[in-house]
């Protein structure tokens, strides 16, 4: 049941921010945004880390500097088929400007390493105290990478990696057009367009193009003081192989959020996001990713926005992150 408590955490928001949406009378919500999040399952996030949605708009001549960085537990065990031991951390610098009557350009730089990590002794004194399986974590040393695949147990090892390095680090940009606001007969609807260009890649990365590419259709609406949107998203990659891994050259991905503007300052942000399988030769990985995100937004000052989330997998395992951290910083000037 632990697995799902992230679920029922989701509904839960659905159902107080409905609950809650007469509120809005007395006054205009001021709504956040979402969290820049990356997909955190070990072979998805080895490639280009689209936004979640849209930014938000930026007036002309107007500017955002945003930091970003979450890091994320890896554990998954299958006897003599595959391991994923070790923590990640991503890291994102984006600088903002406004284009125009909708539009805006974010260029900057994404940073995704493996390292042992600070958050296995604390994960399996939890799965103790809440009588939760192990899944074998407790059998191998803490604050270790070791990354190990075969197709099944007599089957050559078609992946390993131990010890901490960088994954891939490049230039990012991305393009943003808002196509309609919202209205009372229609959501906005934003169209974003994100290139990444790795300039430092794990030496097992094997690239048949040196661009990815992502194309997003971000759909949002407002009811009192909740907003919801859904975006899906079509990526290209140009890494075909790691190692003995193949690797999908196109993905897609779905986000679903819901802000409630519980606060005059602040958002509480629930977000789920599926990602499509990263390697179909590999045990365990061809499935589906799924990550449900819960945290709040708060905005310190008339131009810096703080936020802070917890990421837990639900559905498949094998894939995705068992725990992860987010925090990001956002300044408009």
């Amino acid at each position: 049941m632990k697995r799902f408590w992230a679920a029922g955490l989701f509904f839960a928001l659905l159902l107080a921010s409905a609950a809650s949406s007469r509120a809005g009378e007395a006054g205009a919500p001021q709504f956040m945004g979402l969290f820049t999040l990356p997909a955190h399952g070990f072979f998805q996030s080895l490639r280009l880390s689209v936004p979640a949605a849209d930014p938000g708009p930026l007036r002309a001549g107007a500017f955002e500097l945003r930091l970003a960085s979450s890091s994320a537990n890896l554990w998954a065990f299958e006897e003599n088929e595959h391991l994923v031991d070790g923590e990640i951390a991503h890291t994102e610098l984006m600088f903002g400007m406004g284009l125009g009557p909708g539009g805006r350009l974010d260029l900057g730089f994404s940073d995704l390493r493996i390292y042992g990590g600070f958050m296995d002794n604390f994960i399996v004194g939890f799965h103790d105290a809440t009588a939760t399986s192990q899944n074998r974590r407790d059998d191998f040393p803490a604050g270790q990478v070791h990354v190990l695949a075969r197709w099944n147990a007599y089957g050559p090892v078609l992946y390993r990696r131990e010890g901490a390095g960088v994954l891939s680090s490049g230039f990012k940009a991305s393009f943003w057009q808002r196509l309609y606001e919202e209205d009372g007969s229609r959501p906005a609807l934003a169209l974003g367009l994100t290139l990444y260009a790795p300039i430092d890649e794990d030496s097992g990365i094997s690239r048949h193009f040196p661009l990815d590419g992502a194309l997003t259709l971000s759909a949002s609406r407002s009811f009192g003081r909740v907003k919801v949107t859904v975006a899906p998203t079509l990526a290209f990659f140009g890494a075909d192989q790691d190692q003995g891994a193949h690797l999908s050259t196109a993905q897609v991905s779905v986000l679903a959020a819901v802000e409630w503007a519980a606060w005059e300052r602040a958002s509480l942000v629930c977000q789920y996001m599926q990602d499509g399988k990263a390697s179909d030769n590999l045990p365990g990985f061809p499935r589906l990713s799924h990550e449900l995100a819960l945290g709040v937004k708060a905005r310190l000052s008339g131009r810096a926005t703080l936020s802070a989330a917890l990421v837990e997998n639900i559905i498949t395992f094998s894939n995705s992150p068992d725990f992860a951290l987010h925090a990001g910083i956002s300044y408009r000037f």
